[in-house]
């Protein structure tokens, strides 16, 4: 504390406080200040994001996750994990995020952080895998292509198709949209 001209200073930051409630006043001379009240602590964190799922689509990887409902965040984080560190892929104010760099082996895993005003990032979601170049591949022995706006979400347990046209009927002709699952034991 420093005294100059009868004005007193002291500094000190709350941050470095323990977590606890506080109470705060000045005395000089005899005279005592109001009290302040305060509460230091451990700034809470947003929550995870949910319903995470991740797949590959036409560009490359495409990662999505449900809305926050308690907390809107500034934005989300988009991290990727293709060896042993996880790398930011950037900062989107949506719940879609198109991750278009090539990955550097055949599988990597993705997670979504909720950033709040401050810029922190809250607790990771959990995270997904996706393994690309055994499907890759086969698709393009095939050379089959998906139909234009037709995409995969995917994660453990699940597979959501997105953009199924529902059938076409002409006068002349009649088409349909049909969807089949296949299953290859031998992954990479």
């Amino acid at each position: 504390m420093t005294c100059d001209s009868g004005i007193c200073r002291a500094d000190w930051h709350v941050n470095e406080l323990p977590a606890g409630h506080y109470t705060v006043r000045a005395m000089a001379q005899g005279a005592m200040s109001q009290t302040i009240d305060f509460t230091a602590g451990v700034a809470l964190q947003l929550a995870a994001p949910t319903g995470v799922v991740a797949g590959p689509a036409p560009g490359g990887i495409t990662v999505h996750w449900d809305a926050q409902a308690q907390a809107v965040p500034l934005a989300y984080s988009v991290w990727r994990q293709s060896t042993t560190d996880w790398q930011l892929l950037g900062l989107t104010k949506e719940t879609d995020f198109l991750d278009s760099t090539e990955l550097a082996g055949a599988a990597a895993a993705y997670r979504v952080d909720a950033v709040d005003s401050d810029g922190a990032e809250g607790v990771a979601s959990q995270a997904v895998a996706v393994t690309t170049s055994r499907v890759a591949q086969e698709v393009a022995n095939t050379g089959m292509v998906a139909p234009d706006g037709v995409g995969t979400r995917s994660a453990p347990g699940q597979v959501v198709v997105t953009g199924m046209p529902p059938p076409a009927r002409t006068a002349t002709r009649s088409s349909a949209a049909s969807l089949s699952r296949g299953h290859s034991s031998m992954l990479e």
